[in-house]
């Protein structure tokens, strides 16, 4: 297990946090940070452990279990401990890693990711739940914006070098650029969602 030992005089700040997921991220790059009043929270995943966290006050690193998003929107009693906050080099990272590691993969996992993510839902009681601030969601859905728009140019550069036979589930939705895409995302493990306007990966 990764953990790192800080003079207790000396607390972490975000910055330091993002170093340190960043380095022990084994499926990079990092795509989400939270924060909470001791710790900061990253998406890294163990199984049967949790979510790795890094403790502000010494810099150790723990595990906790995520909270079941049911009670998070049903019950308003049920607190969030840590709140999604905007940390724009998390965003850059996102760029700087693919460009610097492209693949097909890589790219179709950060692409449906980014899709996700960039929501043009209104902000309302549950992202309030969610997220530090209404700045900072509408800063995150922005940046997530530029990066799906930014993933989606590299895939057609792809596809627009290949001599692709369309199906007719493409070809019949070609005005609408989520589905021109989509051989790309199939043949990386992706299909659109049946009941919702999204990409979803392969159910094994």
């Amino acid at each position: 297990m990764f953990e790192m030992v800080r003079n207790s005089d000396m607390m972490i700040n975000i910055d330091d946090a993002y170093e340190i997921f960043t380095k022990m991220h084994d499926k990079p790059p990092l795509l989400m940070i939270s924060e909470g009043p001791h710790y900061f929270k990253s998406d890294i995943y163990i199984p049967n452990k949790g979510f790795a966290i890094i403790r502000k006050d010494s810099g150790m690193i723990e595990y906790r279990e995520p909270l079941n998003p049911i009670e998070v929107i049903f019950c308003d009693n049920i607190p969030v401990p840590e709140m999604i906050t905007y940390y724009p080099r998390l965003y850059d990272g996102i760029v700087e890693y693919y460009s610097a590691n492209k693949s097909e993969k890589l790219l179709a996992r950060l692409y449906e990711r980014a899709y996700f993510e960039k929501s043009d839902k209104s902000y309302d009681d549950l992202c309030s739940k969610l997220y530090s601030s209404r700045d900072d969601y509408k800063k995150i859905k922005e940046r997530w914006g530029t990066i799906e728009q930014f993933l989606y140019s590299e895939i057609r550069k792809i596809l627009d070098e290949e001599d692709i036979d369309y199906p007719p589930c493409v070809l019949n939705k070609w005005d609408d650029p989520f589905y021109r895409i989509k051989p790309f995302m199939v043949r990386n493990g992706y299909t659109d969602s049946a009941t919702r306007r999204i990409w979803e990966k392969y159910k094994q």
